[in-house]
């Protein structure tokens, strides 16, 4: 199912929605968000005229990312656009 969000206040309830989950669902939500991307992410670079190199590059960046928004520090960073939690 692809998704796009032409209204910001979609992508606001989406969070909210998100919000409403436990520690483990969300974990869950994310883990399988980052592996969707990731196939994504490996689809367009391989049929990209980059080089290995700047691939593989891409792919360790995309993990290291996903790694981050999973820290307790990225939540508090964003907990200003959580409503009434």
């Amino acid at each position: 199912m692809t998704m796009q969000t032409q209204n910001p206040n979609a992508a606001h309830s989406l969070y909210v929605l998100y919000e409403t989950l436990s520690d483990e669902a969300q974990q869950l939500f994310l883990q399988e968000l980052s592996t969707k991307q990731r196939h994504k992410v490996e689809s367009v670079l391989k049929k990209s005229s980059c080089d290995p190199d700047m691939f593989e590059s891409a792919l360790l960046s995309e993990s290291a990312l996903a790694e981050d928004w999973l820290r307790p520090e990225e939540d508090e960073a964003w907990a200003h656009l959580q409503s009434d939690k």
